[in-house]
């Protein structure tokens, strides 16, 4: 069913950020990120107990650090692309375009709250999945079960352009590094969609490349091959690109270009951020499935 968006606002959501790399603000944020319950599938005891009294104890100083390392003068990476995408999506659409997190600032209860009006959310994830595109309307039903929902399109012709037009360098390899997930969540075809989009951007600059899944917490299976063991299997220049980001962060810019860089030679290619082409994709998937 279409729906008019002509006096419609538009609301971008991501994962979320630490207000700053203080140890404290990244402390609230881990600690509202993993006691979701669609992102640690444990009864809530069990996962109160393994977020609160072990994961956050013991990584959150080594997470501040490390959000310190990516930390931009404007702020949080995430949201200051975030902001960016929202102004020249706003251009582009005439539309007001809002920019919400999962978790932390800007909350996804207070933007709602602040909108009059028809709402259009988009939440800012390539491939589908429970806990990141699903955690998100879960929360947005909270606040506006009336909200319209714009999924994006893990292949989608625009959106993979603008991931090509950002791999500029030679190299020997490509490899498309994915978030990974836990092999029980992957209900909803969370790797197939991973590896769809890994076939239209290899289609699209014709060659061939490499898959692999990043960032397991814990120690229950995760999607495979991991990225920590693909990269040393790689001989000569490798490009690493990380297809299921639609903008640099943590897992991009710290994990890829820092934590894993002695692993590989060659260029770490960054996410959409702001390019054209990703711009033009998100006004087309928008208009794709509503009308103005």
């Amino acid at each position: 069913m279409s729906h008019c968006i002509s006096s419609s606002s538009i609301v971008l959501v991501n994962l979320g950020s630490p207000r700053s790399p203080h140890p404290y603000h990244v402390f609230r944020y881990l600690t509202e990120f993993l006691t979701d319950p669609l992102v640690i599938e444990l009864p809530f005891w069990k996962r109160q107990l393994l977020v609160r009294g072990i994961i956050v104890p013991t990584r959150f100083l080594e997470s501040a650090t490390n959000y310190k390392k990516i930390w931009t003068a404007e702020g949080s990476p995430l949201i200051v692309w975030g902001k960016k995408v929202c102004l020249l999506l706003e251009q582009a659409l005439n539309l007001p375009v809002y920019l919400a997190m999962r978790y932390q600032k800007p909350s996804i209860k207070e933007t709602l709250r602040s909108i009059k009006g028809p709402v259009i959310v988009v939440p800012l994830f390539p491939q589908y999945a429970e806990a990141t595109t699903g955690s998100i309307v879960k929360e947005v039903k909270k606040w506006r079960p009336d909200a319209t929902f714009v999924f994006l399109q893990p292949d989608h012709p625009t959106m993979i352009s603008a991931m090509a037009a950002q791999i500029t360098d030679e190299f020997d390899h490509l490899l498309m590094s994915f978030h990974g997930l836990p092999v029980k969540q992957d209900r909803t075809g969370y790797k197939e969609a991973c590896y769809q989009t890994a076939a239209a951007l290899g289609k699209k600059i014709g060659r061939s490349y490499h898959v692999s899944f990043q960032s397991r917490l814990g120690k229950e299976p995760w999607l495979e091959p991991y990225t920590s063991s693909v990269l040393p299997t790689l001989k000569g220049t490798v490009g690493v690109i990380s297809p299921s980001f639609v903008a640099d962060c943590v897992e991009t810019t710290y994990e890829l270009g820092m934590e894993y860089r002695p692993l590989y030679k060659g260029p770490l290619i960054p996410c959409m951020n702001q390019h054209p082409l990703w711009i033009d994709s998100l006004k087309e998937q928008i208009e794709e499935h509503l009308y103005i």
